[in-house]
């Protein structure tokens, strides 16, 4: 079986490349008018519906396409997803366009976090793209944390320190003397642990997270420590 919905020789019709640029009809999550002007939105994960997109909250960076009808809070509306989005007025052909710190809205400037939403290929018309570069975001780093018993990986719930939507955490590991520890993504088989020789020594390492922001660590004894002080996003 192909992996391609169309092979050639198809005919195209317009109700099937209608259905594969527009995702279809959802549910709104919120109050959104993009009838008259289309409207950047994410899907939230916990109840499905969607919301305009905000640069500037790290919970609402997550853009999957434009709302391109009106909708309220668990009422249809019409998100397209790939393609021409028409129906904008007074964008600059050949710039690129962001989401910006007030929520639904696109311009030629990066909002505080970097959501690229399309170009702009007339006045009226944008081509969506999606590639969206992870920025890194410094945190006051929490307490120092110790695994609960040691020679084995254990879960490690991040969700109280970085925020919904964060990728990739970066971790401090120190131990009181010679030991071996390590940090690797929720469900990996990897060994990635590594000796530290003394207490003046603090290891840095980058681990990917899961969707509930959940790592796992590992330590050979109960004196290996650990804290965070950033995320990617």
């Amino acid at each position: 079986m192909s992996r391609y919905e169309f092979a050639a020789g198809d005919e195209i019709t317009a109700a099937k490349l209608n259905k594969n640029i527009i995702g279809g009809s959802y549910n709104a999550g919120e109050t959104i008018n993009g009838a008259t002007l289309p409207v950047p939105v994410y899907q939230d994960t916990t109840d499905n519906e969607f919301y305009k997109c905000d640069a500037d909250d790290t919970d609402k960076l997550n853009f999957v396409g434009f709302a391109i009808s009106n909708g309220t809070d668990g009422n249809p509306i019409d998100i397209q997803m790939n393609g021409i989005v028409k129906g904008f007025s007074g964008l600059d052909e050949g710039e690129k366009y962001y989401v910006q710190d007030t929520a639904g809205t696109i311009g030629t400037s990066k909002g505080t976090y970097n959501i690229l939403v399309g170009v702009a290929i007339s006045t009226t018309e944008l081509l969506i793209l999606k590639n969206r570069q992870l920025e890194y975001v410094e945190i006051v780093p929490p307490s120092w944390t110790l695994p609960a018993s040691s020679n084995t990986w254990l879960d490690w719930d991040l969700s109280g320190s970085i925020p919904i939507g964060a990728k990739f955490v970066e971790v401090l590991i120190n131990c009181g003397t010679l030991l071996t520890a390590g940090v690797r993504k929720k469900g990996s088989s990897v060994e990635r642990k590594t000796s530290i020789p003394d207490a003046n020594v603090v290891l840095s390492m980058t681990v990917e997270v899961d969707i509930n922001r959940v790592v796992e660590r590992y330590g050979n004894s109960t004196y290996s420590k650990f804290t965070i002080v950033g995320y990617w996003i």
